[in-house]
């Protein structure tokens, strides 16, 4: 039963290593939203920022 488990581990690994995830994250387009928070950890408020904002 070891080696079965073994095996399985194994295979496992090899499967995962075949795995390819494109070359990373797409770049980020649309909005931001950020959530302000008083002291006593009240929203406040939202603000929404767009890519071009974020930048400056």
């Amino acid at each position: 039963e070891e080696d079965d488990d073994e095996w399985l581990v194994n295979e496992v690994c090899n499967e995962m290593q075949k795995l390819t995830f494109g070359g990373g994250l797409p770049k980020f387009t649309g909005k931001h939203i950020r959530f302000l928070y008083n002291s006593d950890d009240e929203m406040i408020t939202t603000q929404q920022q767009c890519e071009e904002e974020a930048e400056k």
